[in-house]
């Protein structure tokens, strides 16, 4: 080995769980896991002779973003956490945001089935406020045995450095990388970047993430998560040991030797329930209830709906549809529950006010409501959430009548969904759903 080698080396042997992590790798490569409704492809290659890390009597849950999903890495079914904890995982974690709101608010519709799950892991620390706390409180009332797992995916781009202490003016991790240590995204100048951080005499921290962090701890106290993390106390020693656990160009994604190190993290703690976790699985119920259904990304829905409705596709996009309102005409919505509930419909929106047709939805018993297609929405979403008032239980129909009042309007008001939640988890105006069956693993 020669000189360099053994200086990086020395730099990561402080990792706590480094140890468990090469273990790992000198076994070689993990078993191809595929979800369980996807082909088995290990049956094609014969890559079955490496073995996930659980228990294979026990189910996996996952539901997150990036990091779980495994969006960083070259090969995500083989590399990607929770592929490496288990064959039996139904992965619902997809590199955008905007599904995560769904899952808190129509998990009822999402796992519409009788399995059990053992082990639950949520990934989504930094976007807590799309329902990671409701998400957790309505698993854990279905799955009561359960282990629920909360990813704290820090990274280094998350450093800042100060001259010193007190200053005010600080540089964020990658700028200090460009403007102090005088060095590009070249992974082959990590070796120069080890040595311009120890010996940089500034002061380093770890930029506040307190509401995130404040989620975290109040799922712990409330349903028992546990949270999972490469160790940190924000200090520069902290970043130097992981900076090679994540991409060197952005120094934000983990990369598969992190995927390792969080498997073999939750691994250690199922261990500690050992037999007790397979034979005490149950089901609970799901309080509240909720009954969703959106087409967007499906064009199938089981909605009934007057020929004044009609499926198309949503112009300028291939994979995209929604129910076109022609002329006034109604749909047929089912209230499951016994009591009255909250109807909420999405449809297209645009921060272009010319895009689609305004309608309004009347009928139900709480009058006429405007469903208005102008957006605000800083990321220019394609479509919006709106409360049309409360739909007393049984079926009812509701009428949908468009707004013609523009004649440069390019398009006719788009329906994409009606749902019904809980009551208390809400659907987000802007990031509803839009991404929920697209690109997933099921």
């Amino acid at each position: 080995m020669n000189m360099r080698s053994r200086s990086l080396l020395a730099l990561f042997v402080g990792v706590g769980v480094l140890g468990c992590y090469l273990a790992l790798l000198s076994r070689g490569p993990p078993e191809s896991v595929l979800h369980p409704t996807t082909v088995d492809e290990r049956r094609l290659t014969g890559e079955n002779q490496f073995q996930q890390l659980l228990d294979p009597r026990l189910n996996v849950l996952v539901f997150g973003m990036g990091n779980a999903y495994g969006a960083a890495l070259d090969d995500r079914m083989h590399q990607a956490f929770p592929y490496l904890l288990s064959q039996n995982v139904d992965n619902y974690a997809h590199p955008v945001t905007d599904n995560l709101n769904f899952y808190s608010t129509c998990i009822e519709t999402v796992l519409n089935h009788e399995k059990i799950y053992h082990v639950i892991v949520l990934d989504f620390w930094l976007y807590w406020y799309l329902g990671m706390k409701e998400l957790a409180h309505r698993l854990k009332e279905r799955f009561p045995n359960a282990m629920i797992f909360l990813i704290r995916s820090w990274s280094p781009s998350m450093f800042r450095r100060k001259a010193f202490p007190e200053d005010v003016a600080f540089l964020g991790f990658k700028q200090w990388k460009k403007e102090v240590a005088r060095l590009d995204d070249n992974a082959s100048n990590i070796f120069h970047l080890m040595k311009a951080l120890g010996s940089d005499t500034g002061h380093w921290y770890f930029q506040d993430r307190g509401n995130a962090d404040r989620i975290l701890t109040d799922i712990v106290e409330e349903v028992g998560g546990i949270i999972i993390e490469l160790p940190t106390s924000g200090q520069k020693s902290d970043l130097m040991r992981v900076l090679q656990f994540y991409d060197y160009h952005q120094h934000l994604k983990p990369n598969k030797d992190a995927h390792i190190v969080f498997a073999q993290l939750i691994k250690s703690h199922v261990e500690l329930r050992g037999e007790e976790l397979v034979t005490n699985g149950i089901l609970g119920g799901w309080t509240g209830g909720d009954r969703c259904e959106l087409w967007y990304t499906s064009g199938m829905t089981s909605l009934q709906h007057d020929e004044s409705l009609k499926m198309r596709k949503v112009p300028g996009e291939d994979d995209k549809f929604a129910l076109f309102v022609e002329d006034s005409g109604t749909i047929t919505v089912v209230n499951p529950f016994a009591e009255p509930r909250t109807l909420y419909l999405t449809y297209l929106a645009s921060s272009d006010p010319d895009a689609y047709d305004d309608a309004t939805a009347s009928g139900y018993g709480a009058g006429s409501f405007t469903l208005d297609t102008f957006s605000d929405d800083a990321r220019n979403r394609p479509t919006k959430t709106t409360q049309v008032g409360k739909v007393p239980g049984g079926v009812h129909t509701i009428t949908i009548s468009p707004i013609i009042n523009n004649p440069n309007v390019h398009s006719k008001f788009g329906l994409v969904g009606a749902s019904f939640t809980d009551e208390e988890a809400i659907p987000d105006v802007y990031g509803f759903g839009i991404s929920f069956d697209d690109e997933l693993d099921l």
